[in-house]
């Protein structure tokens, strides 16, 4: 029996006009997903297949009111967007194995010197 609600990896959010222009462009025929995916600046050369599934979903019977493609400075920006989005979480990334580096340290020094190196929540002032 599948459990639902849990899902492996993180879900990427993109915005309706990107997954709109890039299915439309796909559904002309001219470009494959791998090229789409290069041109946007996606991750996977899956997303733009899933982008089509999800137009044809939610779009099947009815003509959008949103742009039919991205200029070619919001595909630009979109590019520089994604690279500024992988290089913070590759801060958060380290940021958070600082942190547990820290607190391995602190956990190491209270056992060794049996010190209370932290703040106890709750002491009287």
């Amino acid at each position: 029996m599948k459990k639902k609600g849990k899902k492996l990896g993180r879900q990427e959010v993109y915005p309706a006009t990107l997954k709109i222009a890039v299915a439309k462009e796909w559904l002309k025929g001219k470009k494959g997903y791998g090229q789409l995916a290069a041109e946007y600046g996606l991750e996977r050369n899956s997303t733009p297949r899933h982008f089509v599934m999800w137009y044809k979903k939610h779009y099947a019977d009815q003509e959008t009111l949103l742009p039919e493609e991205l200029s070619p400075t919001e595909k630009e920006n979109n590019v520089i967007v994604r690279k500024q989005l992988v290089e913070l979480e590759k801060k958060l990334e380290e940021a958070n194995l600082k942190i547990a580096a820290l607190n391995t340290s602190i956990d190491i020094a209270e056992t060794t010197f049996d010190l209370d190196i932290r703040k106890k929540s709750g002491s009287k002032q």
